[in-house]
């Protein structure tokens, strides 16, 4: 069953932000989602500034990182919330088209919760976002999240 909350996405380019949305919807989260386009702008959204004072309450039940993002990059937008006592806490999740080891290495030092390389198949790409999405927004249980523990 899922869990109230919201979760931010963090994802520049507006057609993958699109399948995201989709392939969780199809995962079966329904969550509210606030989609960002900028590093930045994932910053201004948790500390409700600016446009999105009026985002949705409490904490995202998960972020998700694009890793190459205008302005800050993810490693920075996570270097930012870990080191924040007030969103130190939020679960963040990274994606990216391949890997390399210092972003990998960087994501891991700063605390980062899952750190994923987005399939080249349309179809895997589904299955594992929506995995990522079915277990941030529906299976885990976190301290952030007011849900009593009870299956």
């Amino acid at each position: 069953m899922p869990k109230d909350g919201w979760i931010l996405i963090a994802e520049d380019s507006p057609s993958e932000a699109e399948d995201v949305v989709c392939w969780l919807r199809e995962a079966g989260v329904r969550n509210r989602i606030v989609l960002v386009n900028t590093g930045a702008q994932a910053l201004s959204c948790l500390r409700k500034e600016g446009r999105f004072v009026n985002r949705p309450p409490a904490d995202p039940l998960f972020v998700l990182l694009k890793l190459r993002l205008p302005v800050y990059d993810a490693v920075s937008v996570l270097r930012t919330i870990k080191e924040d006592m007030e969103m130190m806490h939020l679960p963040v999740v990274i994606y990216a088209h391949s890997v390399s080891r210092q972003h990998l290495e960087a994501a891991y030092v700063w605390g980062v919760n899952g750190y994923l390389v987005k399939p080249r198949s349309p179809r895997k790409k589904a299955r594992v976002l929506g995995s990522v999405g079915q277990f941030w927004a529906i299976t885990n249980i976190h301290p952030g999240n007011r849900l009593n523990a009870r299956s």
